[in-house]
């Protein structure tokens, strides 16, 4: 018997995805919203972009710079042109983004203690373009600079310590993690789309309560909750392994802990719904209510705004909302390989959440069935002879 309410509820749910207009609808809306989303800003991600490097010195040096050129992602080494002018035609017209010329004898320089230039021509047609190839370009060969500064200097008698102190007193590096000013597509495209799955979830969980289709028992609601989590856990895996490629994005920590995060995401949005549900009078005022705080989820989680600037109370309101953890703890398993102790204030917050979701909505159901039942009895007092 449970088993078949179960079902039902599963069954069901699987049905109205596919067959209800306004379901499907909701579905293609927020695919169709998030795929944009990823359009927009994949514009504003400098990719691969066209790099022809001249070796004319034919050294350890030179292969250095080489492999230290082509490591970063705006960066594609292609095939450079016959010749320096067909290339200085080329980086003209926008078939090549950028030119790197090594001198020869820029190692034997180097060892003498000479200085040496190598060119780094970029087509700055494009501000975006020239802006974040120049800088990868100046930091890959800063790099090597800084190698071939300390190399010279224990040479010339220097303790280690002291070469890499004179060689690079100061060393910096930029990190897209909740940093918008390194990329701003890469920081807020994966919070959009990620966003538009959130309020999916709220969504659907709501439309299991609706009237016309609230389930008629507790294992009839369970089976249409777990239909529409492993649907939503299943487009949040495309998310993230598919729609994000166009930023060149792709989970750093791995589809591990993606899974578990995407998880954590869609149960407990589902849970809220069902608190919402249990707590309000109506179906149409849970709907209201989840809505207002799905919709205002993207500010509230730190995305567009620090959540550290936030009023004390409004952060306090922020991190009891599942987009939050969510988010902050998306930015960094997106871009490095997280794990336990990266994660763990976030897992933190989620385990709050389900503690409070669920203890409220199991309190709230438990008032009104013995509300329920003072009705009935007085009712039937009321029909007593």
């Amino acid at each position: 018997m449970a088993m078949g309410a179960w079902w039902r509820g599963f069954s069901g749910l699987w049905r109205r995805l596919v067959t209800h207009p306004q379901t499907v609808a909701m579905l293609v809306v927020m695919l169709a919203l998030s795929w944009l989303a990823v359009q927009i800003y994949a514009g504003l991600v400098v990719t691969a972009v066209p790099t022809a490097i001249y070796d004319f010195d034919q050294s350890k040096v030179s292969r250095a710079l080489w492999i230290s050129i082509s490591a970063p992602r705006e960066i594609a080494v292609v095939e450079s042109p016959p010749t320096l002018d067909e290339a200085w035609e080329r980086l003209g017209d926008g078939r090549l983004g950028a030119v790197v010329v090594i001198p020869r004898g820029l190692s034997d320089a180097l060892k003498k203690g000479h200085e040496m230039a190598v060119t780094v021509a970029v087509d700055g047609g494009n501000i975006l373009i020239g802006k974040n190839v120049f800088k990868a370009l100046a930091k890959a060969v800063g790099q090597v600079s800084a190698g071939v500064q300390v190399t010279t200097l224990r040479k010339m008698g220097a303790r280690k310590e002291q070469s890499v102190s004179l060689a690079v007193p100061i060393a910096t590096d930029e990190h897209p993690i909740r940093n918008p000013g390194t990329n701003y597509g890469v920081y807020v495209a994966p919070g959009l789309v990620f966003f538009m799955l959130h309020v999916f979830v709220l969504l659907l969980g709501l439309t299991i309560y609706l009237p016309g289709r609230h389930p008629s028992t507790p294992m009839e609601a369970v089976g249409a909750l777990t239909a529409a989590f492993l649907v939503c856990v299943g487009i949040g895996m495309a998310f993230a392994y598919v729609w994000l490629r166009p930023l060149s994005i792709v989970p750093a920590s791995g589809p591990a802990w993606t899974l578990l995060w995407v998880t954590c995401l869609v149960a407990l949005d589902l849970l809220m719904a069902s608190m919402f549900v249990a707590l309000m009078h109506t179906p149409l005022a849970a709907v209201q209510v989840t809505i207002v705080i799905g919709m205002m989820s993207m500010m509230l989680s730190g995305i567009t705004w620090p959540t550290d600037r936030f009023p004390p109370a409004l952060q306090e309101i922020a991190s009891w909302i599942p987009f939050t953890p969510f988010a902050k703890g998306l930015q960094t398993l997106l871009h490095i390989p997280a794990g336990i102790d990266e994660l763990a204030p976030h897992l933190r917050s989620f385990a709050r959440q389900a503690v409070l979701f669920s203890s409220v909505g199991l309190i709230a159901l438990g008032v009104r069935r013995i509300a329920a039942r003072i009705r009935a009895g007085r009712a039937l007092q009321g029909r007593a002879p």
